[in-house]
């Protein structure tokens, strides 16, 4: 993981020395004037976002339970020792997995881009992924989700109430005290191994 954040800081410098820190606008196919629901006025983005997570969230839900190829990859992130054992290619279930993890981030990307323009810092959504992920537990997809809207409301209530500058601390400060009391999140399992 540090790994990854580490190339991920040599591509933003290599970005930098071309584009410099300038925000690029992207407009989105769906853009449009927001909607009329009852009193609210809502951006039509947030509905495409809101309808592509769920859609998106399914499909893997669906992926991961019902397919041998997703059952293999929960193997693998189990116990890859075991899974290697029972027939399993575990280097090509790992590659697939990160095929499979780029392929959300660029989904994720395209659909934030109208939204946040494109610059060199659109990368650091991942940071807020990796608390998300840490929130609701690595080994609940759900949980994960979940784990995404509570920090999403969290950030929001302390920007309002506290300022932007709090809001950008609050990620930190829950991962710092979730790994502290619940390292393996809300809604994630603790793993037992047996000796």
């Amino acid at each position: 993981m540090i790994a990854t954040f580490a190339i991920g800081l040599i591509i933003k410098a290599a970005i930098r020395l071309h584009w410099q820190d300038n925000t690029s606008p992207f407009d989105a196919p769906y853009a449009g004037p927001a909607l009329a629901i009852g009193p609210l006025r809502v951006n039509p983005s947030y509905l495409v976002i809101i309808a592509c997570l769920t859609a998106l969230v399914g499909v893997l839900v669906t992926f991961f339970r019902g397919t041998k190829f997703g059952k293999a990859m929960r193997a693998v992130a189990i116990d890859p020792r075991a899974a290697r054992l029972m027939g399993i290619r575990v280097e090509s279930i790992f590659m697939s997995a990160w095929a499979l993890a780029a392929g959300i981030g660029a989904v994720a990307g395209l659909l934030l881009a109208p939204l946040i323009g494109i610059n060199p810092e659109i990368g650091q959504l991942i940071v807020k992924a990796l608390v998300a992920a840490v929130i609701g537990g690595f080994t609940s997809l759900g949980g994960a989700v979940a784990g995404g809207l509570l920090l999403g409301v969290l950030e929001t209530f302390c920007g309002a109430f506290f300022g932007a500058t709090l809001k950008n601390i609050v990620p930190f400060g829950i991962l710092i005290v979730l790994l502290l009391l619940k390292p393996q999140g809300l809604f994630g399992g603790s793993l037992q191994q047996r000796v």
